[in-house]
């Protein structure tokens, strides 16, 4: 079996997974303040939204991650 390399490619499917943690590590730069906010308030909190919320963050993460991988090829043999 020969590869084709004139053909743009996708990574491999650990890509998604290295993506992921790289959008984790994005959101929590930017959500830093909201995170310490819950740690010092967290017997205020009501922890069924607490645990959707985290949830929520995670499953929209890795929608964001899953995107960013169907959309990244790469292009081997070309000279720029």
């Amino acid at each position: 079996m020969s590869a084709d390399f004139s053909q743009p490619q996708r990574q491999s499917v650990i890509g998604i997974l290295v993506m992921f943690f790289y959008t984790l590590q994005q959101y929590a730069r930017a959500l830093w303040p909201v995170i310490v906010i819950w740690i010092f308030k967290f017997d205020e909190i009501n922890k069924l939204y607490l645990l959707l919320g985290m949830l929520a963050v995670f499953v929209s993460i890795g929608v964001v991650s899953y995107l960013k991988y169907l959309n990244r090829y790469r292009h081997f043999g070309r000279t720029y």
